[in-house]
């Protein structure tokens, strides 16, 4: 049998199921659409925020009021809904104004506020940041006002009439006029102990990728077939050529429908380096996939899956890896490399993940016609 009719022999056995055809051609469109949606969220400014003002008072309103000016939708709710918003990720986080909050607005040490950051953000700091920029103009206020009249009533001197109006006006005067206050954060704000889950643009493909890698391995390498082709001149070689281009075509044609599905909804260009980067990390995973299609039979499949899921945490498929964790592990697990690469981290050279691919499908293949021969 000739190489062309072993690989047209391949690729029909991969697209005779309608089933196995709707998934290579429908899910990473899907998929794309939902990591586009996904990262659109991400990278949207209309982010969301539950307040509830307990203290409710012209302070604490006026807090309110500075975190609508910053563009957020802040959604004003009793207590009672805060966990559901929450654990429900319909808001970035939920700001509580305690009770007593302006009482102790002339402390720059007792804040009167908690805040509750939503799991699954990418922009829990960054609005923990702003509510604490937006408090410090009314705490200062209020400190520069208490210490103003510290400072009449130890002299003795009267407090003058609408004093407070006064020093609001002259404060704005002075703003128009160039005036500035400079504040310096002593300390650093605590980080939130949450977990952020972050989707990257190609996490999901990445994931899927390491799957079909897998499954197409297996389905491919049919016992049967394998027989009767090691029974033919260079059959078993052009059996295990055929499935890895066959495998490696279909792959390709995975990558570009979730790249345009995603690019579209996102309104973005396709990168054509994100394409050679997951092309690569394809041909990663077919040499795995053909080592673990190595294993008996009754135990491939659970193995198979078990490290293809291990691997992707690992490598960051599912969670925002520490730069730290991706120089030292994560670089050196294809869907680390794949996604560090992507994120523009320093990873090593393609050809030498390239090159280190096809030198293991080249020590491969004689176990593999070893095991042919003894089936």
């Amino acid at each position: 049998m000739s190489f062309v009719k072993t690989l047209g022999l391949k690729m029909r056995e991969l697209l005779t199921s309608k089933a196995l055809l709707m998934v290579l051609l429908v899910l990473p469109i899907l998929l794309g659409l939902t990591a586009g949606a996904a990262n659109l969220k991400n990278q949207s400014p209309n982010l969301r925020l539950a307040v509830t003002d307990l203290d409710q008072t012209d302070i604490s309103q006026g807090l309110t009021q500075a975190l609508k000016r910053q563009g957020w939708d802040i959604l004003e709710v009793p207590q009672s809904d805060l966990a559901r918003l929450v654990d429900g990720k319909a808001v970035e986080g939920a700001l509580v104004i305690q009770p007593g909050f302006a009482a102790r607005h002339d402390s720059l040490i007792s804040s009167g506020l908690v805040y509750t950051p939503a799991e699954g953000t990418l922009s829990t700091n960054m609005v923990l940041d702003v509510i604490t920029y937006s408090v410090i103009p009314f705490k200062s206020r209020s400190v520069f006002l208490r210490q103003a009249k510290d400072l009449y009533r130890r002299s003795g001197e009267p407090l003058p009439e609408r004093f407070d109006e006064l020093y609001d006006e002259r404060i704005a005067l002075n703003l128009e006029g160039g005036a500035k206050q400079e504040f310096v954060l002593v300390g650093s704000p605590p980080e939130p102990s949450v977990l952020t889950y972050v989707v990257n643009d190609y996490s999901m493909e990445v994931l899927f990728l390491g799957f079909f890698a897998l499954l197409g391995t297996f389905t491919l390498s049919s016992p049967a077939i394998r027989r009767r082709l090691s029974a033919t001149p260079l059959g078993l070689r052009y059996d295990y050529a055929a499935s890895l281009i066959t495998l490696f075509a279909a792959g390709l044609v995975q990558i570009v429908l979730y790249m345009v599905s995603m690019r579209m909804l996102m309104r973005t260009a396709v990168d054509p380096y994100e394409l050679y980067i997951l092309a690569v990390f394809l041909l990663m995973s077919l040499a795995l996939s053909q080592g673990l299609a190595l294993l008996h039979q009754s135990i491939r499949l659970y193995l198979g899956l078990m490290a293809v899921l291990l691997l992707s945490v690992a490598g960051g498929c599912f969670i925002q890896l520490p730069e730290q964790l991706i120089h030292s592990v994560g670089q050196y697990i294809p869907q680390g490399w794949a996604l560090a690469a992507l994120r523009g981290y320093p990873v090593p050279h393609s050809a030498l993940a390239i090159a280190l691919s096809l030198l293991l499908l080249a020590l491969l293949y004689p176990l593999h016609a070893k095991k042919a021969g003894e089936a």
